[in-house]
């Protein structure tokens, strides 16, 4: 090894050591420090409700009258996922 490239490749070195404890430094940050935070946050966005007017209209049958089977409207569906 070149004696002058020692000296870059010790400076090198601090960089990528410098660089590796700042990403742990922050995934620890994310994980432990404010995983409650985002722990509490996807378990309030389990449940949403989703409101979608019906597509098919007013359905009958049809028995010399009109008689409506279904009344049109909008409900609310609530998607629930259980762990």
């Amino acid at each position: 090894m070149i004696r002058a490239s020692r000296p870059r490749l010790f400076v090198l070195y601090l960089v990528v050591a410098a660089l590796l404890f700042g990403l742990a430094t922050r995934v620890w940050y994310l994980q432990v420090k404010t995983g409650s935070k985002y722990v509490a946050q996807a378990t309030s966005e389990r449940i949403r409700q989703v409101v979608e007017p019906s597509v098919l209209g007013l359905q009958v049958a049809y028995a010399g009258y009109f008689t409506p089977l279904v009344i049109d409207g909008t409900s609310i569906i609530k998607i629930v996922k259980t762990p």
